[in-house]
């Protein structure tokens, strides 16, 4: 059919959506869950030519089936709603969690609608890498981490030109963690996420504050048993009252200096970090690298 679009001259002009709800047990990733399956079984397909689109591009964006609406009206109806529901169709479902059900009733007729037969439930939450960061899948919570997969969080320390930090005390119902304090903002790299991108949303997430990182390097990396942990700095005199908190994660925030937050991790008020991780983000506010007045020139 794709030949004949071509042959009546329509085949430019016309945006073409294929979609697969799931793929088969072609052995492609090491990555399986506690029961032995493989992980490709789960993974939807979702192919695009868009009007008048040359080339062939892959992204690794998360994405659910219900994706095929938003892409299908995307740039042709404005404002498009859904008409059962009254909400926007926006693909704003691919930037949340994602519920994935595992069952082996096809029977659409007993298992389908708003009807979901007991089976296995999971939580779409980010991606893996291997040991070189290299993406190779999906992570879904509820499944155990394979010896060689490993997933990637990110922190950003705030700091003012007093050369105090902004810290934020985590909710007394988190289950990490609880009523302890943390630096200015953290969190888990969602699926399709750079970095950069997940430091742009959890900064907004928590504290309010838009700021892009696009092209913005981390000021250094920790590798942590499962995974990489990117720190970025920011330096900046906000005002605490402008601050809009999200409720669900953060309770409190102020501006801490070097020894108080020392002094809280030892009091037990503060997540454990090593006090010497604390000197190194305070003695690297203003530079990149391992020494001292570091050059930006790298001479080979």
């Amino acid at each position: 059919w794709l030949d004949v679009l071509k042959k009546e001259g329509i085949y430019d002009n016309t945006r073409i959506i294929i979609v697969s709800d799931h793929g088969a047990d072609l052995g492609q990733f090491d990555l399986v869950n506690e029961k032995g399956q493989d992980y490709a079984f789960f993974l939807p397909l979702l192919m695009i030519k868009d009007f008048d689109e040359k080339g062939f591009n892959i992204s690794y964006e998360a994405m659910t089936n219900a994706d095929v609406v938003s892409n299908a009206v995307k740039g042709v109806i404005s404002n498009p709603v859904n008409p059962f529901t009254g909400n926007l169709l926006d693909g704003h479902e691919s930037k949340e969690e994602h519920k994935l059900l595992y069952s082996l009733i096809h029977d659409i007729g007993a298992n389908g609608d708003y009807q979901f037969l007991p089976g296995d439930w999971y939580t779409v939450n980010g991606d893996v890498y291997d040991i070189n960061r290299v993406k190779t899948g999906v992570m879904e919570r509820g499944w155990e981490f394979a010896p060689d997969a490993y997933t990637c969080v990110m922190h950003i320390c705030i700091f003012n030109s007093k050369g105090e930090m902004l810290i934020q005390q985590r909710q007394s119902y988190k289950k990490t963690w609880p009523n302890l304090w943390d630096v200015s903002v953290g969190g888990h790299t969602e699926a399709g996420e750079t970095p950069q991108m997940s430091a742009t949303r959890e900064l907004f997430e928590e504290l309010g504050i838009k700021r892009d990182f696009t092209g913005i390097r981390p000021h250094f990396t920790i590798n942590f048993v499962h995974g990489f942990d990117d720190y970025f700095f920011v330096e900046e005199d906000i005002d605490l009252n402008e601050l809009k908190l999200q409720e669900e994660e953060v309770q409190a925030v102020k501006w801490a200096t070097r020894e108080e937050i020392k002094k809280m991790i030892e009091d037990g008020e503060f997540i454990t970090y090593y006090p010497s991780l604390i000197d190194l983000m305070f003695d690297s506010i203003k530079s990149y690298g391992a020494h001292l007045n570091e050059s930006n020139k790298y001479l080979r």
